[in-house]
């Protein structure tokens, strides 16, 4: 309530007490409830989410302290950020070499063919792909058809017989005469000699190479280039038995699979172990056999080893692991002194105490009464 400068006057002392505690209370209550309901939000100074999480106990320190520490905090401050920065920028050297070598560095794979051995991208591989798979196809194909022609193929290589041989005997089965006479007179052969009202008793003599014969020569070609060659070839025509031999002219690629170890130099260790199995056995079966059993133990023996090695090499890895995150953990035992020194330690705000102004002095009044005239 507004009183005027006369009311004012002429209060008595009990009515101008009352009235000021009646301006009092409509003044200052309002503001110190809100003040104790919304108690440091104007002045707390903000602080970040890792000064929080890595210093909950400085909230219960003492205020004065707070106050003494700020300057020398916040002149620290700067050289923490530069830390960081640092740290950025070595994270970002060591990345870029890796990644320009991860870029550089392209997966390839080796093949070989005609004795030599040729190397291809990925890229190259996947593009070429389609290309060499139909030129595949197309190649077995063709295989397929002359199959059946392939023994005549050799016989005219074994006998060497040219293009006008063959159709000189083509067009003599026709029935061409002059065909006849020329194949007579090469053959040097007396027409008198000749029976022609005798039946024939002629047999065909077979020429050519037998299907087996001609496969074993396939696998021979192929890997007749290659310098271990000689190895293989000394190992199935001189070395193992004849047992073992008719296994290889019935399956040739077991030719070519006993090649891979001879390169690989899988052979050099099987082999020791084929011949300790054959003489414990007494040698009742053949050397191919012996090999082959031979094989089977060793490749189990290496899974086994390979298996041993790696779970060896993930206990290595574990335990490598935990000694990083315990170095870790002592690298931040050993930074967080430093990092709570460069902190902004939080501000205590106080509630504005109410002033009670009929305790306080004359002056203090004096001051209050002046205030409350200009705002009326």
């Amino acid at each position: 309530m507004a009183y005027t400068e006369e009311e004012l006057f002429d209060m008595s002392d009990e009515d101008l007490q009352a009235a000021m505690a009646e301006e009092r209370a409509e003044m200052d209550s309002p503001e110190t409830e809100y003040e104790e309901e919304q108690e440091p939000e104007p002045e707390v100074i903000e602080e970040t989410e890792e000064e929080e999480v890595e210093q909950p106990e400085e909230e219960s320190a003492d205020p004065e302290e707070g106050h003494d520490s700020e300057t020398p905090n916040e002149e620290e401050e700067p050289e923490t950020e530069e830390v960081e920065d640092n740290s950025e920028n070595e994270e970002d050297e060591v990345t870029k070499p890796e990644a320009e070598e991860q870029k550089v560095e392209a997966k390839k794979y080796k093949y070989k063919a005609n004795g030599q051995e040729f190397e291809f991208t990925e890229d190259e591989v996947l593009n070429q792909f389609g290309k060499v798979f139909g030129q595949s196809m197309n190649y077995t194909k063709k295989m397929q058809a002359i199959a059946p022609y392939r023994k005549m193929i050799s016989a005219l290589e074994e006998e060497k017989l040219t293009e006008d041989d063959m159709n000189l005997m083509i067009d003599a089965l026709k029935g061409n005469k002059e065909a006849i006479t020329s194949l007579v007179k090469r053959a040097d052969v007396d027409v008198l000699d000749l029976d022609l009202e005798k039946e024939s008793d002629y047999v065909p003599t077979s020429y050519g190479r037998e299907e087996s014969e001609l496969k074993v020569q396939e696998v021979i070609d192929e890997i007749a280039a290659d310098k271990e060659f000689p190895i293989t070839q000394h190992v199935v025509a001189d070395q193992w038995d004849d047992a073992s031999r008719d296994v290889f002219a019935q399956n040739p690629e077991l030719i070519k699979e006993l090649h891979v170890d001879v390169v690989n130099g899988t052979f050099d260790k099987v082999s020791p172990m084929a011949m300790k199995m054959k003489v414990l056995d007494g040698g009742r079966r053949s050397d191919i056999d012996y090999y082959i059993e031979a094989g089977k133990q060793y490749h189990m023996n290496s899974r086994a080893a390979e298996l041993q090695q790696q779970e060896a090499l993930q206990e290595q890895q574990k335990v490598e692991q935990v000694q990083v995150k315990q170095q870790q953990r002592t690298q931040v035992r050993e930074a967080a002194p430093k990092r709570k020194a460069a902190t902004i330690p939080r501000k205590r705000v106080s509630t504005p105490k109410v002033t009670d102004y009929l305790d306080d002095t004359d002056e203090a009044f004096d001051d209050w009464y002046s205030k409350l005239q200009e705002s009326m």
